[in-house]
């Protein structure tokens, strides 16, 4: 009786390493990607605090320069806070939301009198939002350039998220390592039973 009873949970061996290895590959790949997420949800949380940091900064340092129509050294501070790579985008808007100062001259004259404006100028105060778009979403924030206790311009920034969201090979370059050991494990024990 003993030996049918060790034959029979001898069979089940191989079984119980196969649903066991295959329940820690996925195990693997989720918590790889529950990282990832939670990782990418922090680095917007710092993009998002940044953003409306250098959009107030922004507005603090302009603010003489608006006043005085000195466009040249405005053009200076927005080129310094946006980046080369297009990730980060900073300009300066009339209380209207013409845009005044922008890195890309071609923006310049157009007209960004959105609600982001129109709350920025109402609330006195810097406010802002994620706006969805096909290549990914784009922060913005805007914060009220103020002299005299009026609003004279508006400081924007918008930052492209799209660089945030998780890379597949990213994710392969995680799971992969581990996945391929438990699998040679696995192809060893199962030789040796």
């Amino acid at each position: 009786m003993t030996t049918a009873s060790s034959r029979f949970s001898y069979r089940l061996i191989p079984t119980a390493l196969v649903v066991t290895g295959f329940l820690t590959v996925v195990a693997v790949l989720f918590t790889v990607l529950f990282t990832l997420e939670h990782e990418r949800d922090e680095a917007k949380r710092a993009v998002k605090a940044a953003a409306v940091e250098t959009a107030e900064f922004l507005a603090r340092d302009a603010v003489g320069f608006v006043i005085t129509s000195d466009f040249e050294t405005l053009l200076y501070l927005v080129q310094a806070k946006s980046e080369k790579r297009g990730e980060t985008t900073a300009f300066i808007t009339d209380p209207a939301g013409k845009i005044v100062a922008h890195p890309d001259s071609s923006q310049l004259g157009q007209t960004r009198d959105d609600d982001l404006h129109a709350r920025s100028v109402q609330a006195r105060q810097a406010v802002a939002r994620v706006r969805p778009e096909e290549a990914g979403e784009t922060f913005e924030a805007a914060a009220p350039i103020m002299a005299a206790g009026r609003v004279v311009g508006v400081a924007r920034v918008d930052r492209s998220l799209a660089a945030l969201a998780p890379d597949f090979r990213e994710v392969a370059a995680l799971v992969a390592p581990p996945t391929i050991v438990l699998l040679v494990v696995e192809a060893v024990l199962l030789y040796l039973f």
